[in-house]
């Protein structure tokens, strides 16, 4: 997993820490697994936290070979890379869609879980009949609120990254690979 390339961006040197192929791979992956446990008879609602999942989403269902329906919902807990120890809301979905239907969370990155959790606690008012969440990256150091993350690609250390969606203070987020910013 661990890549050796430096790329200069701007001014930043980044160090790669997982490539665009190792990330496809998984992706492949995960989607093969959503879809077996979703069976032939379930039209899953995935919903894609945005700005961070939106390439992770794009990819993994394009992997997907059943039918599913997509929704999106934007929400933040960080300035800079620093969480802010609290979540907003900034643009929202019709959540009544959710009511006895299975729903996919599809998030970036599970750093201490308070923006998965908020967004778990807010559906489960309007009665899924169950909500998974797909997780490309999970950080189980950081991670202290609980929630269960049933589908995830990476486990990685506690560092903060960038690329394939992720970004800093809005850039890198068109890299096709996982970086660390190099200080």
């Amino acid at each position: 997993m661990i890549s050796s390339e430096i790329i200069s961006v701007g001014a930043d040197k980044l160090k790669c820490l997982i490539n665009s192929d190792e990330i496809r791979h998984k992706v492949d992956l995960l989607a093969n697994q959503i879809r077996t446990d979703m069976g032939e008879e379930e039209t899953p609602l995935f919903i894609c936290v945005l700005k961070g999942a939106f390439m992770f989403a794009s990819d993994l269902l394009k992997a997907y070979k059943g039918s599913c329906e997509l929704e999106f919902i934007r929400l933040s807990s960080y300035n800079g890379t620093k969480s802010l120890g609290k979540v907003k809301k900034l643009i929202g979905m019709d959540f009544k869609e959710v009511r006895e239907r299975r729903v996919v969370i599809i998030e970036d990155i599970v750093d201490t879980g308070l923006t998965i959790r908020t967004l778990l606690d807010h559906l489960a008012v309007f009665k899924p009949k169950s909500i998974d969440i797909a997780s490309l990256f999970v950080k189980p150091a950081r991670l202290c609120h609980n929630v269960t993350i049933k589908y995830y690609c990476f486990e990685i250390p506690d560092a903060f990254i960038v690329g394939y969606g992720l970004d800093y203070d809005e850039k890198y987020r068109n890299l096709p690979a996982i970086y660390v910013i190099q200080k």
